[in-house]
């Protein structure tokens, strides 16, 4: 805080709301909180951001640079999708006051799961891609036999690949994701693919193994 001096002279409600505008002056708005920080995930997910500055305005930026009061606005206690590598960095204003600038970096990573011959691919758009040996129809792309040398997509019927998944595992001979709703029943194959809203639930639905 900066010193002051005031002539001892003054009355009191004088001083007092002297008092009151040098504090306020000097009161620094507090910077934004990302939640969760500089985290990574296999899909996309949100980060939430506040200021415990009331009536503060948040702007931030995906870019790199430092935010200006012309880059995105963002209420406190609102969230950022992240479907990619980013950084995000994010300022907060009270009238002519502002906050220091918080970064935070963050990956969508997606994720791999190998079988002992086939592996799976679990992307950043929620989809899931498979390879390898096809019998049992363990790649759940539909094919009970052969080998798919490249990836091939895992479905939940014929016209309708898997789109929403958020975890993949693999056994010896059997293939499991985690989906976002419950489906009506596995992708295509001969049961030895399996989705379901937890690994853990995919997993005893399918004898995993």
């Amino acid at each position: 805080m900066k010193s002051f001096s005031v002539p001892m002279t003054w009355p009191p409600a004088m001083l007092c709301g002297y008092l009151a505008f040098s504090l306020a002056a000097d009161a620094q708005v507090a910077a934004p909180v990302f939640v969760p920080l500089d985290a990574d995930g296999i899909t996309p997910f949100a980060v939430t951001v506040t200021t415990t500055t009331p009536g503060a305005q948040i702007r931030y930026t995906l870019n790199g640079a430092d935010p200006v009061l012309t880059d995105l606005p963002i209420a406190s206690g609102g969230s950022i999708t992240l479907n990619r590598k980013v950084t995000i960095k994010a300022k907060a204003w009270l009238g002519v006051e502002e906050s220091p600038v918080t970064t935070s970096t963050y990956s969508v990573t997606g994720d791999i799961a190998a079988g002992q011959i086939h592996s799976l691919s679990l992307g950043w758009a929620k989809e899931v891609n498979a390879w390898g040996n096809q019998a049992n129809g363990r790649l759940g792309n539909g094919v009970t036999s052969g080998n798919a040398l490249a990836p091939v997509a895992s479905k939940y019927s014929a016209n309708s690949s898997i789109a929403d998944a958020i975890g993949i595992a693999a056994g010896s001979a059997r293939t499991v994701c985690a989906a976002t709703r419950v489906k009506s029943g596995p992708p295509v194959g001969a049961g030895a693919a399996v989705c379901s809203t937890t690994l853990s639930a995919a997993a005893g639905a399918s004898g995993v193994r």
